[in-house]
């Protein structure tokens, strides 16, 4: 599935199972903010936490998968091209760089608040993983050092923090990566 002769994919086809966290966090959120009632607030919460965490998940595989299919074509296929990369050419100007602030702070507060927000409307207190923090800085870190991209035209100009150059296993990404692309979950790739 995952084997390239000449080029390969930016993306390996992530993309099309990707759910948004921003989008579907900010829609759910004006929704609960339009109630007034309190008691009708937190109902309206337990129905969307489910769709948030989803899109959560959702997010933070991309970004794991993003890291890992990165160090895969950059071991696997070194001096490759890579097909499909929209932002190589690009102005730092051009990408909306803003939309990418939204979606790590909106991440990191709906993280931090959760156990308070689950307690209150939910009678419980939860708590995410705290690898799902390190996520987030190890993705900004990702796409600062890369340059968001926009020079990356072979898979020599992929940079990597050297955390994820140590022993990298390619059949145990590529297997993982598979799994993910098979059954249509980013969120597999958080396991």
């Amino acid at each position: 599935m995952l084997d390239f002769k000449d080029n390969v994919p930016f993306d390996p086809g992530y993309s099309k199972y990707l759910l948004i966290f921003a989008q579907n966090y900010l829609e759910g959120m004006e929704d609960i903010k339009k109630t007034v009632n309190g008691n009708q607030r937190k109902f309206k919460f337990r129905l969307y936490v489910s769709k948030f965490n989803k899109a959560l998940k959702s997010t933070l595989g991309f970004w794991v998968g993003c890291i890992l299919w990165a160090a895969y074509i950059k071991f696997k296929y070194p001096e490759c091209d890579i097909k499909g990369n929209s932002f190589l050419g690009k102005n730092k100007e051009d990408i909306d760089e803003y939309f990418y602030e939204l979606e790590f702070k909106l991440i990191e507060e709906y993280i931090s608040n959760y156990p308070r927000n689950t307690k209150i409307n939910l009678g419980k207190e939860e708590n995410f993983p705290p690898y799902y923090l390190e996520i987030v800085k190890d993705y900004k870190e990702f796409l600062n050092l890369n340059e968001n991209f926009l020079k990356t035209a072979k898979t020599s100009d992929i940079k990597l923090n050297p955390k994820f150059e140590k022993n990298v296993d390619l059949e145990g990404i590529k297997a993982k990566i598979e799994k993910a692309l098979t059954q249509g979950d980013l969120a597999t790739l958080l396991d």
